[in-house]
């Protein structure tokens, strides 16, 4: 992420330093509204995402701590290219090729 870059988050105490180290930041407080009826800023769409994933890693691995970053590695390649065997395949190979 490059300094500059807009963060929008909810009102949580962990994200109040976010403009100190270069970036801009929006903030919606669900308590009010889910989408601010001013700038129509909100979370809902990268909630949506990672309770997708946080639902997918359950279901699928259980919660091992320490493998979580390929976790959400594969999910982000599933969610990007699609989860078939032919697009996983075709799409590996076509980063190999490109790489």
């Amino acid at each position: 992420m490059n300094p500059g870059c807009i963060i929008v988050s909810d009102g949580w105490a962990a994200y109040n330093r976010i403009e100190e180290i270069g970036f801009r930041h929006e903030v919606v407080i669900h308590e009010d509204h889910f989408v601010d009826p001013s700038t129509g800023i909100h979370t809902n769409n990268v909630e949506n995402y990672w309770q997708r994933c946080k639902r997918k890693i359950r279901f699928i691995y259980g919660t091992y701590r320490h493998l979580i970053p390929s976790y959400l590695d594969e999910f982000m390649w599933n969610e990007r290219y699609g989860t078939t065997f032919n697009n996983r395949w075709n799409n590996t190979i076509l980063h190999i090729k490109e790489n």
